[in-house]
């Protein structure tokens, strides 16, 4: 019915709509009659038992059933005899009186059935009682040895695929399938139509027949493409094919120039043609998977983990694509969803594909370096090809998505991690852009296959040859019993099969024996003279590389040599001529040509021109690199726009891929360019921080395991030739490579976050920008090698030169649009919606927009900008400085006052021998803690210093005139920063623990006694030169004076100091703050306040280095750096003073209130500090940003003077 409808020239949808009831109508009535007959059907179920043959095509059976409904049932002759009808038909009679009167038992006239002998006779055809051999309808469903009943229903109409022979120009891959065939004692040329219901052959290929046999009729209608067909009959032909009988009907049509068409039932019964389904266990597009053990993707020893922890950007449109993509890899039990920490996460990138897809290309460059490969030794092109010489019949077979077919033991599926914006995802299959996939894949075959004849593996090409087509055809279906008892499918669409020239590995393979592949030196042979002296010293240049072991090479090019002499007039005749096709033909045939020798170093050398595309591949003998295959095209005109870094990326991919058989799973191979910045965009730079489309490029260089190297242009002479005499460029060869490119483009300029109207204003701005005009020209035509022989409106974009490239009017720093200057101010605004702090700026900002700078434009704005002042907060701790050891005991000293169960204590610590004093405070009052402290001076003497917090105790006049009279220096620390006396408030901590005893001195006395781990000694025998006497036994010889040896002690507490030191930085992330300068503004937030709400202006530095006075509104205060944040007030400079020196200390013994305290003074950068005026700090040590932020020369260069 579908053929039928489609043969109406005016058909609509009422008409189709009456047809299909029609037909459903007449159904319908032929299945009730069906049903209603019975007896018809006993004897339709009988028919079928005994058909010998395989009927399992629809259009027997439907003969079969046709031929039964002729058969009129018993009550339906008992009512025609009562019309004065007779009995059934007799075979060939379709109406009149003579035929009614047969008897269908016998086939003969008699008036009773109960007279007829043929009632109890056994028929010899169908061993059935009742009927004769003569009239047997079971005769025409039998085979004479496997004999096929192939007619069709008689009430149907037929359809021919093709009637008409239509002359093209083909080729063997292509051509019709044909079949000769012995019919009628002639050989006939049937064309095998799997579209055609019926066989048919031309009028005059009838009348050619040695024996024409008589024509039947024939009541069917026959259609075809070019309309109805005249059936002039049809008769039944008998023929053998492979030793076998099959019988089947030929109908015959008037047209004298028709093919003769052998039908699709027919050819499927002699096995001429099979129909998909039966065939899919081992063709299919569904997956497959090699029941082989997991392989496993081995490190090496000194392999690094690489772990991505964001997941790269993915445009809006192309998100959900990349979801579908992901649950089709998931239901194909590619990969499986992880929650769990891996060592290893690779990045994604999305490529669109062609059918509106995507295709997942995960980021494997980090884990290829560290990926151990196994060395399988491949064969060589010198063991293949003796064993394909005597071969006529090739069939070339292809995995289905090989790699992923390959299962990958658990325990290093997870090396393949990667991340997405929907999730992490791991390689449960070996996946595509591992380094060491092609030589498991490789192994793996070489396993299956050994053994078998006449079939060849490298890497993923499979060959099947024989002699002749029956050779072929055992070992081909010997191999495809392998592949699907191994359970690895084929890819139908890239299989060549009983093919009779291939080209495999380079060569031409075929009947006449194996020549060289073309292609591999058409950049060559198809070379057009030179037509000045510069091409003609271009081409010698690549002679002599080439030919330079060729005998006699001088003599063949002296006429091309004498044209470079300066007296000599430019002109190119026969002589020149002929020594130019001479050399082209040396350079292109052996020995100049090399055979390729897999286990030889292998260089491609690509360049490219601004017109060109030129590559060779070359291979590293004893005496030097000679060549294998030659590549060269035109660029396209949308390939000429490229950067100069894009075009020599093209060549370089280009190159590869025309080489891909000798270079596909080689373990490394070296590209050579004469573009150095094109060496780290191949060997180690991540994919998004490379030119748009250099992206893509490399993408598809992911199956290759390509190092680049970079060699001068003038070594470069071959690839540089043939790029700037390119071959015409083959539109079907690049389309899909420029499609890739272009469409990958188009998906990156989706995804930037902007609308078009934004988009088009960028381009209208950058178009009228002068830098980036400047900048543009430089991108197309290339940078100047030395840096001052760049424009100066473009030195500010040279550092960053290799990654700039031009799309659609817009200049590109990798995928991120570069601003022009009328804009940035306005997209720096934009970036900073919403007050995000620094971090999240720029991370905004690398989704989709550069500019020079751009970084240090964000940190000034979101730096000024009051609303991120007042919500910032806590500024990060500094890091730690600790108090450095006193020269002797009782020299420095700290106090503070402790509160235990509502009542006061003095605590003094000594900084030298960590000696505890405790002193109960009846008061409050400044005399009665002077008082204690006299009391304690009184048994240890008077200390330099003595720190202490700023409690009005220890700032009331009353113990300041005491500091003066006893003569020691009095420090306070920082307010509202008790860090900066550590060491009293060490000592508080202690002094509770010890009054929360049940007897406080003996407590006291234990620590007094008890060594101290950072020095190594007791507080009592650093204190005193012995150790006190307790209630623990003791020999008497310990208690005896001796002072410890204080070296060591200093020593000790110095590493102890620095470990504190180093275990706090990391723990708080400590980092320097830059320092303040006289008139800076500032804002004011204690620890305790919710917001940076207070104002003041810095007044002068306080004697410790992260103390400042400041002016508030209530007067001025004193407080630490960490508690003072600068801000850039309307009107004040954008860019802060620079830092003044740091103010030289109160010289030791001046009784200064507010002093700096120990742990507040200046120490060397080495200590973690930062100098108040880095212009003065040594060189090397560190510098200060324009933002004033501090910049730490790296350890690695402390031993050099950096300016």
């Amino acid at each position: 019915m579908s053929e039928k409808l489609q043969l109406k020239a005016d058909l609509t949808l009422e008409k189709a709509v009456e047809m299909v009831r029609h037909s459903e109508q007449i159904k319908g009535q032929v299945n009730q009659q069906a049903k209603a007959d019975t007896g018809d059907a006993t004897f339709l179920s009988e028919v079928t038992h005994s058909c010998t043959c395989d009927c399992r095509d629809a259009a027997a059976l439907s003969e079969v059933r046709h031929n039964v409904r002729a058969a009129p049932s018993q009550q339906h002759r008992g009512r025609e005899r009562a019309r004065g009808g007779g009995g059934p038909q007799a075979p060939g009679q379709r109406d009149g009186s003579a035929a009614e009167s047969k008897c269908f038992r016998c086939g003969r006239d008699h008036r009773s059935n109960t007279l007829c002998a043929a009632r109890q006779a056994k028929c010899r055809n169908c061993h059935k009682i009742g009927h004769f051999a003569a009239v047997c309808r079971s005769a025409r469903v039998n085979e004479i040895t496997r004999r096929e009943r192939l007619d069709e229903n008689y009430n149907e109409g037929h359809f021919l695929g093709e009637i008409k022979t239509i002359h093209l120009h083909v080729t063997d891959s292509n051509k019709p399938w044909t079949v000769k065939l012995n019919i009628c004692g002639t050989s006939v040329s049937f064309k095998i139509d799997t579209g055609a219901d019926a066989s048919v052959i031309s009028e005059d290929t009838y009348h050619r027949l040695n024996s024409s046999p008589q024509l039947s009729s024939a009541h069917t209608v026959f259609d075809s493409p070019g309309g109805r067909l005249n059936c002039l009959g049809l008769f039944t032909a008998t023929t053998k094919y492979k030793g076998q009988s099959f019988r089947f009907n030929i109908h015959v049509m008037e047209t004298t120039n028709g093919s003769n068409l052998l039908g699709r039932d027919v050819a499927v019964a002699m096995g001429l043609v099979r129909k998909m389904e039966e065939v899919r266990s081992t063709f299919g597009t569904d997956l497959g998977l090699l029941k082989i053990k997991p392989v496993k993707i081995h490190l090496q020893d000194d392999a690094v983990p690489y772990s991505v922890s964001t997941a790269r950007r993915v445009s809006a449109p192309l998100l959900s694509k990349v979801e579908i993509e992901l649950d089709r890899m998931l239901k194909c039990n590619v990969i499986e969803e992880i929650t769990e920490p891996t060592e290893w996460c690779a990045p994604i990138v999305p490529v669109p594909k062609k059918n509106g897809e995507v295709r997942i290309c995960v980021d494997l460059k980090r884990l290829n370096m560290a990926v151990k490969r196994e060395r399988f030794v491949l064969p060589t092109i010198d063991d293949i090809l003796p064993r394909l010489a005597e071969s006529r019949v090739f069939s070339l077979l292809d995995a289905a998505s090989g790699f992923w077919q390959i299962p990958l033991e658990r325990g290093t599926a997870k090396l393949t991690t990667f991340i997405t914006p929907v999730g992490r995802f791991f390689f449960k299959r070996l996946p595509f852009g591992i380094s060491s996939a092609p030589e498991i894949f490789q192994r793996e075959m070489s396993v299956l296959f050994r053994g078998q004849e006449g079939v060849e593996v490298y890497m993923d090409d499979i060959l099947v040859h024989g002699r002749d087509d029956k050779e072929h055809e055992e070992r081909l279906q010997n191999a495809l019993r392998i592949l699907k008892s191994a359970g690895l499918k084929l890819n139908n669409e890239k299989c060549f099969l009983r093919q009779r020239q291939l080209s495999y590995l380079g060569y031409q393979i075929g009947g006449d024996g194996i020549q060289p592949d073309p292609s591999k030196v058409a950049a060559i042979t198809e070379l057009q003279p030179p037509t000045d002296v510069p091409g003609l010293r271009r081409f010698l240049g690549m002679v002599h590389y080439l030919g330079r072991f060729l005998p006699n090479l001088s003599d063949v090019i002296k006429p091309l040599n004498d044209l470079l002499r300066s007296e000599t007039v430019w002109t190119w005749d026969t002589a020149q001529d002929n020594a130019f096709n001479k050399v082209k033909q040396l350079i292109s045939t052996t020995p100049s040509l090399a055979f390729y020798d897999v286990t030889k170093p292998t260089v491609v050398s690509a360049d490219a021109s601004s017109y060109g595309l030129g590559g060779v591949l070359l291979q590293r003998h004893s005496d030097g690199l000679k060549p294998i295959a030659f590549c060269s095209r035109s660029l396209t005109e949308a390939e000429m726009r490229y950067a100069q870094i894009e075009k020599e990326c093209l060549a370089a991919v280009w190159s590869c891929e025309r080489f891909s058989t000798y270079l596909y799973g080689l373990d490394n191979f070296t590209v050579h360019t004469d573009h150095k910045p094109l060496v780290p965009l191949i060997n180690n730079k991540d994919l998004d921080r490379v030119p748009l489309r250099c992206q893509r490029l490399l993408m598809r260089m992911m199956k290759f395991n390509p190092i680049a190297e970079y060699v001068p242009g003038k070594t470069l002479t071959v690839a540089d030739m043939l790029s700037r005499q390119p071959l015409p460029v083959i539109t079907s060869e690049v389309s899909e490579l420029t499609y890739d490119v272009s469409v990958f483009e188009d998906a990156a300029h989706m995804a930037w976050p902007m609308s078009p109207s934004k988009l088009e204003r960028i381009k209208q701005e950058t178009s009228v920008d002068y830098d980036l005009q400047v900048v543009k020209r430089l991108i197309l035509e290339g940078w100047p090698k030395y840096v001052g022989s760049v424009p100066a409106q473009a030195k500010a974009y040279h550092h960053c030169s290799n990654s700039l490239s031009t799309s659609k009017g817009l200049v590109l720093y990798g995928d991120r649009i570069v601003i022009p200057h009328s804009m940035r101010k306005e997209i720096l605004h934009r970036l900073h919606d919403g007050h995000q702090g620094i971090t999240k700026c720029k991370e905004r900002a690398r989704l989709s927009v550069w500019w020079p700078g751009q970084g240090k434009d964000i940190q000034e704005l979101v730096t000024k900008c009051l609303e991120c002042m007042r919500v910032r907060p806590t500024q990060q701790k500094e890091p730690l400085i600790t108090t450095p050891l006193p020269q002797r005991p009782w020299q420095s000293i700290g106090a503070d006052i402790c509160e235990y169960e509502k009542e006061h204590y003095l605590v003094v610590v000594d900084f030298y021998s960590r000696y505890l004093e405790l002193a109960h405070l009846p008061d409050m009052k400044s005399e009665t803690i002077c008082s204690r402290l006299k009391n304690m001076f009184a048994r240890w003497g008077c200390p330099d210093e003595l720190t202490t917090d700023n409690a009005t105790q220890f700032t009331s006049k009353e113990f300041e005139g005491f500091s003066v009279a006893y003569d020691f220096r009095h420090i306070t620390s920082s307010p509202h920063y008790p860090q900066a006396n550590g060491g009293a408030e060490r000592a508080v901590q202690t002094a509770k623990r010890i009054l929360r005893q049940d007897n406080p001195f003996l407590a006291l006395m234990a620590y007094r006694a008890t060594p101290v781990q950072a020095t190594g000694a007791s507080p009592a025998q650093l204190m005193m030169g012995r150790q006190i006497k307790t209630t623990v036994p003791t020999i008497g010889k310990v208690l005896l004076p001796k002072w410890p040896n204080f070296a060591k002690v200093r020593a000790a507490d110095a590493k102890a100091k620095r470990s504190y030191g180093h275990a706090y930085n990391r723990r708080h992330g400590a980092r320097a703050l830059p320092p303040l300068t006289p008139g800076q503004d500032v804002a004011v937030k204690l620890d305790g306040d919710s917001g940076w709400t207070s104002a003041a202006t810095v007044q002068q530095p306080h004697p410790a280095p992260r103390s400042y006075l400041i002016q508030t509104e209530h007067g001025t205060l004193r407080r630490n750096r960490r508690h003072l944040r600068p801000i850039f007030l309307p009107g004040v400079a954008d860019q802060p003073p620079p830092p003044s020196s740091t103010p030289q200390p109160t010289p030791l013994g001046s009784p200064v209130r507010g002093a700096a305290s120990p742990n507040e003074e200046s120490v060397s950068p080495a200590q973690g500090t930062v100098p108040a005026d880095l212009s003065d700090s040594p060189p090397g040590s560190a510098r200060m940003s324009s933002t004033g932020r501090v910049i730490w020369t790296p350890r690695r260069l402390k031993d050099f003077v950096c300016y």
